[in-house]
């Protein structure tokens, strides 16, 4: 069973997944994960989000992050909450199955 949920609105977009997520109650989120999740989607929400150029500390490369954007006065605090995918995502990731498991998983 697939979840789908169309839409060009991305505050739509992220209370779709977060009903997902909900829904699914994942086992292999963590607490920490699904808070910063629900972290990045009030940002979204709210419109305070920025697609920024960082660098990995791990390996020095420019990578692409999604911030959250927090304004105190004139200053601006972006703080990292997720990396954009590097490549085809439907190549690189197996998507969980509703009933558990993962897809390309053979029974």
């Amino acid at each position: 069973r697939e979840t789908l949920c169309v839409g060009s609105d991305s505050l739509m977009l992220i209370q779709c997944w977060t009903l997902i997520l909900q829904a699914r109650r994942c086992s292999l989120l963590s607490p920490a994960d699904s808070s910063n999740f629900t972290t990045l989607a009030q940002a979204f929400g709210d419109g305070n989000v920025a697609l920024l150029e960082v660098r990995r500390v791990a390996d020095q490369k420019a990578v692409a992050a999604i911030c959250s954007v927090h304004r105190e006065g004139d200053e601006l605090l972006l703080t990292p909450f997720a990396l954009m995918v590097e490549g085809n995502p439907f190549e690189l990731f197996d998507p969980p199955n509703a009933d558990g498991g993962f897809h390309s998983e053979v029974p």
